[in-house]
């Protein structure tokens, strides 16, 4: 399974912040990368909470391709950026 760090969870919880109604983060694929969008959370995936709030949502053949990978907050030059190790 996935693992994401807390400040990844922290980061995803802010930028919920500014997203309508019960949206989530997903993470879906696009073309042979993935891509963060803003979704409602379905109820075959794997689903991922920041202080009882769910923040991130993946399917289940994401959650099966990042196993064992960890979503992490970074900091760069040109802000904080969250990266699958």
């Amino acid at each position: 399974m996935l693992n994401v760090s807390s400040a990844a969870a922290g980061h995803l919880a802010q930028v919920l912040e500014q997203a309508p109604g019960d949206a989530v983060v997903r993470l879906e694929p696009q073309g042979n990368a993935l891509a963060m969008t803003l979704g409602e959370p379905r109820p075959e995936d794997t689903t991922f909470q920041h202080d009882e709030k769910t923040v991130l949502a993946i399917s289940p053949p994401v959650a099966q391709a990042l196993s064992e990978r960890t979503l992490d907050l970074q900091e760069t030059p040109q802000g904080p950026q969250l990266s699958i190790s």
